[in-house]
């Protein structure tokens, strides 16, 4: 008998925080079920201290884009199946993607996402990784990295906080490789400014804000009306800070407003010792 073509067309199964394609000649006893799709099961336990919701796709050996779902907090715990083409199968997983994020599924199969780190509001994390689809059921865990780190600036010998300071040369989006053997998130050259709020405490105001992990961080500055323009980025960089890691710890920095210096705390880096930058 002719096997029954798979449908295209994925859906989800919302009750059941799955995510499925069937096809009707596979659940014909003796079928020939060479042509059956492989069903595979994800589990999201890794997700659950990181992310309210999570983006999931899924693409082919061609780069192109077959399913796009999305899966609550509240069912992570039951995980996702997802029933894909037997053969090489791509995933990418974002959590977190704010509800001010635009999403652009591109040509090729490149996701890209802009303005999720809008403000500071959204802490972004992303899982890519190829599944060998070739069995009935596969298994395999999502384990999230984060895309953006937080960052907490003293500005000490300022009273008040003045308006317009700004951090330039920060990635405005990202976007995944269309290539599941890379497995790469890539930032994008898509760059943005933030303006962060402050508060003021004595004579120092602090800063904080979250900016996406960058490729160029030597590009990104600090701009403070009336004091001047600092490079924090190569700072950050002197000191040994990965932008490549899987764990991107919070990054503390103190500016003295009235001479130039900056003073960066590695926090949990290696070296626990300050380094003062003369400007």
């Amino acid at each position: 008998m002719k096997i029954a073509s798979i449908l295209k067309t994925l859906y989800a199964v919302t009750a059941s925080a799955a995510i499925s394609g069937f096809s009707s000649s596979c659940s014909l006893i003796k079928e020939d079920r060479s042509g059956c799709p492989c069903t595979v099961k994800l589990d999201l336990t890794d997700c659950t201290d990181k992310a309210e919701t999570v983006h999931i796709w899924y693409y082919g050996n061609d780069g192109v884009i077959n399913f796009h779902g999305t899966v609550n907090k509240e069912d992570f715990d039951t995980g996702t199946e997802i029933n894909v083409k037997k053969g090489t199968a791509g995933f990418m997983v974002w959590g977190n993607i704010s509800e001010k994020t635009a999403i652009t599924e591109e040509n090729g199969g490149t996701v890209r996402l802009v303005n999720s780190c809008d403000k500071g509001t959204d802490s972004l994390y992303s899982s890519v990784f190829v599944i060998e689809a070739d069995g009935e059921t596969v298994s395999s865990e999502v384990r999230l990295r984060s895309e953006s780190v937080e960052v907490h600036i003293r500005l000490e010998g300022m009273s008040s906080f003045i308006p317009g300071i700004s951090v330039s040369g920060t990635n405005g989006s990202m976007s995944i490789d269309r290539n599941p053997d890379s497995g790469n998130v890539q930032s994008s050259g898509n760059v943005q400014s933030i303006y962060p709020e402050g508060t003021v405490s004595g004579n120092t105001v602090k800063l904080v804000f979250r900016m996406f992990r960058t490729d160029n961080p030597d590009r990104i500055k600090l701009h403070v009306p009336s004091s001047g323009t600092y490079e924090i980025g190569k700072e950050i960089i002197a000191q040994g800070y990965d932008m490549n890691a899987d764990c991107l710890p919070p990054i503390f920095m103190n500016i003295d407003t009235g001479n130039g210096n900056i003073n960066i705390d590695p926090g949990d880096w290696e070296d626990n010792g300050n380094v003062e930058i003369e400007f």
